[in-house]
């Protein structure tokens, strides 16, 4: 029997990782997450838009937000605010958490074929001018595609965002700093 609302994402003492607080919302199967996922791209697309620009640039500026935002979101942001979690997902970005870390699932499919379609968009929009496949072509590959697949799972870049736990440090290297008078 579930005591509280936390018990929904234990198993036994540990966390389970299909029930993960910080990424539910994010279901493919949530009708509600893909309409306003949606929505929220064509009201920045309108605004801008709306504001004077042209197709091309409203759609380039899209883009590059996009891109920039869901790097941010999904591959640089870590760990779960769940307390019952108790740190298992510290070491995970948020990209790494989705659906258990499963590979190609509905919601990491609908994540690639956004950002591949505000590319594809603006570069039509843009009738493919080169200036604009110099720009987007490597931020798409850089920032979208290439931090998404399957074998970057865990995988930090020179180092870059990786978590020092405490285990890592050795305190016997450590010397007290000396005061100067």
């Amino acid at each position: 029997m579930r005591r509280n609302y936390s018990d929904n994402y234990l198993v036994g003492n540990e966390p389970d990782p299909n029930h993960n607080v910080a990424v539910e919302c994010f279901r493919f199967d949530t009708t509600r997450f893909v309409f306003t996922y949606v929505i929220l791209i064509a009201l920045a697309y309108g605004a801008i838009n709306g504001a004077g620009y042209d197709a091309a640039t409203a759609l380039s500026a899209t883009h590059v937000a996009h891109a920039i935002l869901t790097f941010v979101f999904f591959h640089w942001a870590k760990g779960s605010p769940d307390t019952f979690a108790q740190g298992s997902f510290d070491e995970l970005t948020v990209w790494e958490q989705l659906d258990g870390g499963r590979a190609w699932s509905p919601t990491k499919r609908l994540f690639v074929a956004v950002p591949t379609l505000l590319l594809l968009l603006q570069l039509n929009a843009a009738r493919f001018a080169v200036g604009d496949m110099l720009v987007h072509v490597p931020l798409y590959c850089a920032l979208c595609l290439l931090p998404k697949l399957p074998m970057m799972h865990r995988v930090r870049v020179l180092g870059i965002n990786r978590t020092i736990m405490s285990e890592d440090i050795d305190i016997s290297d450590l010397t007290p700093v000396k005061k100067k008078d």
